[in-house]
């Protein structure tokens, strides 16, 4: 049986060999795309091609890679300047609400442990190009959240756990930088003098809710303004350009998608949008794909993201029949 990538390479040798300078191939990864390179070779190599011509290789990139190419002027941002990026923007929303003097206690060594739940919670919303204002909307009780974002065994998880409100002290205490809560959300039974009453568990949990959609905003600003994004980001950027430019604007005739086995919401949408592209000098489609369908392991369809995939090869089929299965 061939490798699946082998069989990618050599359709394409065998139908469009004097067409493949032109064109760009794309793959999950870079392991991907150094045995598709060696593979190609070697069938050019060990191959007579019609005419003798050389072959021109195609581009191959990886979809990180390829995203990139549409985020003119703007670079990756690392791990570390995004927390930092992050860590000066949280401060600055504590200061706006509550002061100096509270976000002076900020301690950096604590908020990075927050500061990566948040980057992939922000990359999440990209990725999915989700809308951040429904995402991150304000509410006004644990109730409405119960109602309209989780199931009932995740509201019974939610209850049972602010219930007892067992966090470590020093993490609860440092979502209460951020603003003070309302006088119904103060357990006040007693009479109790407000300035020494505890703070609820469900203000606790509504104030990192509510500051989730400012911050998130806050953050992709500055992010921009100093030339840099997530990979989340730039995948959404490169579904919305792709969607209102023209295919006699794009580098390649076409784009082959190799390997994939699992897309996001805005990779399914870059996705979708080059294979309803037309190419206006050949009339064929902008984007073609190919998917690992003679793996052994899509013989057990009870496994997990099998039939994803299939479903992907159905709404995205292949233009050559080169995959043994």
């Amino acid at each position: 049986m061939k490798p699946f990538l082998y069989s990618v390479a050599e359709a394409y040798l065998k139908n469009e060999a004097n067409s493949l300078g032109d064109m760009c191939f794309v793959f999950p990864n870079k392991r991907s795309v150094t045995f598709f390179n060696h593979y190609l070779s070697a069938i050019i190599k060990n191959t007579s091609l019609e005419g003798g011509a050389p072959v021109l290789h195609p581009h191959t990139t990886t979809i990180v890679e390829f995203t990139e190419r549409f985020s003119s002027g703007f670079a990756p941002a690392d791990r570390i300047e995004m927390i930092f990026i992050l860590y000066d923007v949280y401060r600055k929303i504590v200061r706006q609400q509550i002061g100096e003097a509270e976000s002076a206690k900020i301690d950096f060594n604590r908020f990075v442990y927050w500061a990566d739940i948040l980057i992939q919670d922000f990359d999440d919303v990209d990725n999915a190009m989700a809308d951040p204002y429904q995402i991150f909307r304000n509410v006004s009780s644990l109730k409405e959240i119960s109602a309209n974002y989780l199931t009932n065994d995740q509201i019974k998880i939610v209850q049972e756990f602010w219930k007892d409100f067992d966090l470590d002290p020093e993490i609860k205490e440092f979502w209460n930088h951020i603003s003070y809560p309302s006088e119904c959300d103060i357990e006040n039974t007693d009479n109790t003098p407000a300035n020494t009453l505890r703070r609820s568990p469900r203000a606790g949990f509504l104030r990192l809710w509510q500051i989730m959609g400012k911050l998130y905003e806050e953050f992709r600003t500055e992010l921009k303004r100093l030339g840099v994004h997530t990979p989340g980001m730039n995948s959404r950027q490169t579904a919305e350009f792709l969607k209102n430019t023209m295919p006699e604007k794009l580098a390649a005739s076409r784009f082959v998608f190799v390997g994939f086995n699992s897309l996001s919401v805005s990779e399914h949408t870059i996705f979708n949008t080059l294979a309803n592209m037309t190419n206006p000098d050949t009339g064929i489609s902008m984007a073609d794909f190919y998917w690992d369908l003679g793996s052994p392991v899509f013989e057990d369809c009870s496994l997990p993201g099998v039939g994803r995939v299939v479903k992907y090869a159905q709404e995205f089929p292949s233009r050559y029949e080169c995959i043994e299965k």
